[in-house]
């Protein structure tokens, strides 16, 4: 029924909000009213919906907390066997005469009764003991089943921890190797780098040398000019010449 009412507002705000497009011309308060009713049957349903969702949670409670075995179903169990006890000594009593006539034959018109209701107890007894008969061997069944998980359980927390030992092994181990070869990377890069000062430094020595020798060859060019040059000015200022300019005259002939 809730649902139904939802369906049908839900329809109604429908209507009203094509109406306009149908060409309907409804008074502004009018549809007012009509907004604001169906807010309240809203609001009304929606309350509906929460008291039977609380409803099922007060069912569903009901269920789990019934069941064979409850304390309430033992007690009520002993109470029947009670009172059908006391009512067959009761009909025994009547039948044999000890309530007056009347009430034996009161008695003898209900004792088939109460064989046949004896007889309904005993096989509504036998049908219990039976289901607590199945409850035991699946209840049994299942606690079993739970030791067995239990156990399993264990039995994965173990492997689960040489699991865990073995990750970490190796997971150190691919660190290492990895930290093996940053550390390798690092050797070549610093090898490098050395060998690339090494290289600088020969080159700016190579450097140096080519300079030294080209410096020397030109002071020789420079001190050969420099000779040159004073030789032709002592030459130009008649300076007498020395037994070493003598010997370089040519001779003449005749001369020793």
């Amino acid at each position: 029924q809730s649902d139904t009412m939802q369906a049908t507002i839900n329809g109604l705000r429908r209507v009203i909000r094509d109406s306009s497009q149908g060409g309907v011309v409804r008074d502004p308060a009018t549809v007012t009213q009509f907004e604001q009713n169906l807010g309240d049957s809203e609001r009304e349903v929606t309350s509906f919906k929460r008291q039977i969702d609380d409803l099922h949670k007060m069912i569903e409670a009901g269920r789990v907390q019934v069941g064979f075995g409850d304390q309430r179903f033992v007690e009520d169990e002993q109470v029947r066997k009670d009172y059908r006890e006391a009512l067959t000594k009761e009909v025994e009593f009547a039948r044999v005469g000890q309530g007056g006539a009347r009430l034996q034959a009161y008695a003898e018109h209900i004792l088939p009764l109460i064989s046949n209701a004896a007889t309904a107890d005993q096989r509504i007894e036998g049908m219990l003991r039976d289901m607590e008969g199945n409850v035991r061997g699946r209840s049994k069944s299942l606690q079993d089943a739970v030791s067995r998980e239990t156990m399993a359980m264990v039995g994965y927390q173990i492997q689960l921890d040489e699991l865990d030992k073995q990750a970490r092994l190796v997971v150190g181990q691919v660190a290492m190797r990895n930290f093996g070869l940053v550390r390798d990377r690092m050797r070549n890069i610093l090898l490098r780098a050395d060998v690339g000062i090494t290289e600088e430094a020969w080159e700016v020595r190579e450097e140096q040398r080519t300079r030294v020798r080209n410096l020397q060859v030109e002071r020789s060019r420079e001190d050969r000019l420099l000779k040159e040059e004073l030789n032709e000015v002592l030459d130009d200022s008649g300076e007498p010449e020395t037994d070493a300019d003598a010997s370089k005259q040519p001779k003449k002939e005749g001369e020793p």
